[in-house]
């Protein structure tokens, strides 16, 4: 305090001897020039580039625990816990998290500043240039703007987050929210869930729910009475692969909640279709990519059509895959000696991650070892499981 006093005062006295000099200044030139425009600009772009960093983290960020999750963890909770919980906990937090840091840098502004900023708003709105009735305006709203939203966040913790957005959309169906929250978290605990992540949106699907998550709320579809259709499609480039990734956006349609939009890419939609009972529609008849691995097992599947198939002998009965432990095992590898413990699509990934992943091209020319025995095979040894009593002409593969 001391030292601040001291330059405040050598400020003042060098601008009296300045305005003195040259026969009065007026405010606004001595006001720009005591700001040291450049150093502040530099002082701004810091602070935005870790603003940035905080609210949209980077993988060293999230590793030291520079996010919200992993500064306010132990009050936030676990996701498996309580799903809804969490992420009324969690967008709480953003909200204010993110308020607190728009207020950290209107006080740096404002130390900057001097106390001209709060102290002169008549000198700076009248006297001085359009910059800085701009700069002052733009001070004052934000600051303005950063209360309210404090203040708003506040009211939802104090009321019991009645007035929070996901509780204000759990709210549009039947039931009272807790207990769709509680069922929405039992669902969630279950291994048979589809989850993705694209940026700061997550997409979690269940057995009833369709829910997408954001940074200040979260929407909610129930599977029973929901509407998907594809809008639209994006190339992005991606530093993991030298293809662009197409990336969809599916707009999600709900008798009792409100529609929202997800974006995912093209490489999990077929995981998504598994998992969701409606259709999703293509209206636009949008054209979705499909990976390497997708159009690898494609061609197999042809490929293994086309060899003899192998007759399962009377004793013996078909098991499931070991690999997905979902499918039946209808594919065996003809040079060894195991019986047929593989669907068609776990053995055509395990034999395309033995490729050379940089050439494609040769995949279908290549080998690898049975996962079980070793033993070597290629895709001509791949061969369809016929049961007794089938045709074995008309075997039906497995998709």
């Amino acid at each position: 305090n001391t030292w601040r006093n001291k330059a405040h005062e050598n400020t003042r006295a060098l601008t009296a001897i300045a305005m003195a000099a040259i026969g009065g200044m007026p405010f606004s030139a001595t006001f720009t020039e005591n700001m040291h425009t450049d150093r502040w600009i530099k002082y701004s772009f810091a602070y935005a580039f870790l603003a940035a960093c905080f609210i949209f983290p980077p993988r060293p960020f999230v590793e030291l625990g520079c996010t919200v999750e992993g500064l306010f963890g132990s009050w936030i909770g676990a996701e498996k816990d309580h799903f809804i919980h969490f992420h009324i906990r969690r967008t709480y937090c953003n909200v204010i998290s993110h308020a607190i840091l728009l207020l950290g840098y209107l006080g740096l502004t404002a130390n900057y500043f001097g106390d001209s900023i709060m102290t002169r708003p008549v000198a700076i709105l009248h006297g001085g240039s359009i910059k800085m009735v701009l700069l002052y305006t733009t001070w004052w709203a934000a600051l303005i703007i950063a209360a309210v939203v404090v203040l708003v966040a506040e009211t939802w913790r104090i009321q019991g987050w009645r007035r929070h957005p996901i509780v204000r959309a759990l709210s549009r169906y039947d039931a009272p929210w807790q207990e769709k929250a509680t069922s929405i978290a039992a669902e969630y605990r279950c291994v048979d869930i589809t989850q993705f992540q694209l940026g700061t949106q997550g997409v979690v699907v269940t057995n009833s729910w369709i829910m997408c998550t954001w940074l200040y709320t979260a929407s909610f579809a129930h599977q029973s009475d929901v509407d998907l259709s594809i809008q639209g499609s994006q190339e992005v480039s991606t530093v993991e692969s030298a293809d662009p990734d197409q990336i969809l956006t599916i707009r999600v349609t709900s008798l009792r909640g409100q529609p929202f939009t997800i974006r995912l890419s093209s490489l999990h939609f077929e995981e998504l279709q598994d998992k969701i009972m409606a259709p999703i529609r293509n209206m636009q008849d949008i054209a979705i990519k499909q990976s390497l691995g997708d159009l690898f097992l494609a061609a197999l599947r042809s490929h293994v059509a086309r060899n003899t198939p192998y007759a399962l002998p009377p004793q013996q009965q078909l098991d499931r895959c070991v690999g997905c432990m979902g499918q039946p095992a209808d594919v065996k590898v003809v040079t060894c000696m195991c019986r047929p413990m593989w669907c068609l699509e776990c053995l055509g990934k395990w034999f395309a991650s033995k490729q050379p992943q940089s050439r494609p091209e040769v995949w279908m020319s290549g080998e690898s070892e049975c996962p079980t025995c070793r033993a070597k095979f290629n895709v001509s040894d791949i061969c369809s499981v016929a049961t007794p009593g089938a045709d074995a002409t008309s075997v039906d593969m497995v998709s």
